[in-house]
């Protein structure tokens, strides 16, 4: 892992990553991962329910964690519910971890990246090096 965990929720129900590098998670199969935003992509479409779950809009499955990597099944579990923070960070409810993308930011934002869970990074920066978090998202 290396930054915040920080996320942007945009209105059209994408969730891009706030280190400006219009990234946003997409769903390929039952993996999620960085892809260049794309408005028209409804693999990126993620609806926020009332109950805490991140619902795809085309395939109707749900972000669950799985180990330390993030996957979509089938809406059901407790595991699969989540909060967006002030910070921009989206922390598991069960498990109290929050969404994360694999390795170093900014190097390892690229197109493909896999999502993962990790310790929350809420200071801003990665845990055990001065990397900025790539934990924090803009949802849209």
């Amino acid at each position: 892992t290396g930054m915040r965990h920080e996320w942007d929720f945009m209105e059209n129900g994408h969730i891009e990553s706030m280190l400006g590098l219009n990234q946003c998670i997409s769903a390929a199969g039952n993996k999620l991962n960085l892809i260049a935003c794309n408005q028209k992509d409804a693999r990126q479409m993620w609806n926020l329910t009332k109950d805490g779950f991140l619902m795809n809009r085309h395939t109707q499955k749900c972000i669950e964690p799985s180990d330390t990597s993030l996957r979509q099944e089938k809406c059901l579990l407790t595991d699969q519910k989540w909060s967006v923070q002030p910070s921009g960070a989206i922390q598991n409810r069960l498990s109290g971890l929050c969404m994360d993308v694999a390795g170093i930011p900014p190097q390892d934002m690229q197109a493909g990246a896999p999502l993962t869970i990790w310790e929350c990074e809420l200071g801003g920066v990665s845990a055990g090096s001065s990397h900025v978090t790539d934990q924090i998202w803009n949802v849209t």
